[in-house]
């Protein structure tokens, strides 16, 4: 079986910078997102 890890990292300050990049470097994908206090809706 072919598993596929994925992590999604809530937070783009310095340690979920840092996470992303450990983890892209071990070849797992990740996407990080941050929330904004200002909506535009």
């Amino acid at each position: 079986m072919n598993t596929k890890t994925q992590v999604a990292i809530i937070g783009s300050g310095p340690s979920g910078l840092l996470l992303g990049q450990l983890l892209h470097k071990a070849g797992i994908d990740n996407i990080i997102t941050q929330v904004s206090e200002f909506s535009l809706a």
